[in-house]
């Protein structure tokens, strides 16, 4: 399965589950995480470190998604590799902007509403990624 593939089978549906469900922190974080999965589809068959940390650094909502993506593991050590990433200091964490505490609800703590708009343009970022990797290949053959 390659990157659009992956998108057309698994994110694009995930997400609209979410948006049917827009007060579900389950289809939320689910949708983060096959979206934060894109850097598998686009870096195979390398390693996705280099794709990981290109897209976080060109689209903020990218990097969120990642964070949510990756919340359960170490949010703590996460934020700090992205404010590293984008040379972020004395700033406001990410963090602050869609987790919003209290995550024995439904929303499991997080801004579901913006976290919608964060996913989206994540999707829009990550498909015009791959339309402008297939404009290059196709320039190089």
């Amino acid at each position: 399965m390659d990157l659009d593939e992956y998108i057309n089978r698994i994110v694009d549906p995930t997400f609209l589950d979410f948006q049917k469900n827009p007060s579900s922190g389950r289809h939320a974080f689910l949708a983060c995480i096959v979206v934060y999965h894109s850097v598998d589809y686009a870096s195979f068959p390398n390693k996705t470190k280099e794709i990981t940390e290109y897209w976080s650094k060109n689209s903020i909502e990218f990097a969120i998604v990642d964070m949510i993506a990756n919340h359960i593991k170490n949010v703590k050590l996460k934020i700090e590799k992205l404010n590293d990433i984008n040379k972020i200091s004395n700033g406001i964490p990410l963090s602050s902007i869609i987790i919003k505490g209290d995550i024995s609800g439904d929303s499991f703590g997080l801004d579901l509403h913006n976290l919608y708009y964060y996913l989206r343009d994540a999707i829009i970022f990550i498909k015009n990624y791959s339309k402008n990797t297939k404009i290059l290949s196709e320039i190089e053959l």
